[in-house]
């Protein structure tokens, strides 16, 4: 699995925001995984390993940021919402302690 080199969220939301380190280029890429009142988890990411995919699912940086937004947030999550869309870092965003992958219990397929 991918590690995040750092995390983040944004005060007053229930979101996580990782940041990768890029395995097509130098440079990072960013994750955000949220839940809703209805326990939807939405995820927003986008790179170049997903726009040659046939679906953001398939993305290692995806499948890595849901496992850990899941597990180190205790979620059930009944349905996962795949926004296709760039984000890039904010001055709003809270840097906080990334879950450890090494602790995190999930089955790859996860």
């Amino acid at each position: 699995m991918i590690k995040p080199l750092a995390t983040f969220t944004i005060e007053g939301y229930e979101v996580l925001i990782f940041l990768y380190p890029s395995i097509i280029h130098g440079g990072f890429t960013l994750v955000a995984c949220g839940t809703t009142q209805n326990d939807e988890l939405l995820v927003q990411h986008e790179c170049e390993v997903c726009r040659d995919s046939s679906s953001i699912a398939n993305c290692p940086y995806v499948r890595s940021a849901i496992k850990l937004y899941k597990e180190s947030q205790k979620k059930v999550v009944h349905k996962v919402n795949l926004l296709k869309h760039q984000i890039g870092l904010h001055e709003r965003f809270v840097q906080v302690s990334t879950p450890d992958p090494e602790n995190i219990n999930i089955d790859e397929r996860g």
